[in-house]
């Protein structure tokens, strides 16, 4: 595995953005993984008008990730 591939889904336009990272061989995928989605999104909880997830700055949301 050499990169991750986080996948953001922009409920706007319905569009799957794909963001790569360069993989770090000193973690795994799943930790990778996590400390990116942490670093460039914010967890909400349920809300009456509103979805529960992990939402970038621009409030799209990230739906996973996967490692190759």
């Amino acid at each position: 595995m050499t990169k991750i591939i986080i996948f953001i889904l922009a409920c706007n336009t319905c569009n799957l953005e794909r963001i790569t990272f360069k993989k770090d061989k000193e973690l795994d995928c799943s930790e990778q993984g996590d400390l990116i989605v942490r670093s460039i999104s914010k967890y909400y909880p349920q809300k009456e008008n509103f979805e529960q997830g992990w939402y970038t700055k621009q409030g799209k949301l990230v739906i996973g990730f996967r490692c190759e």
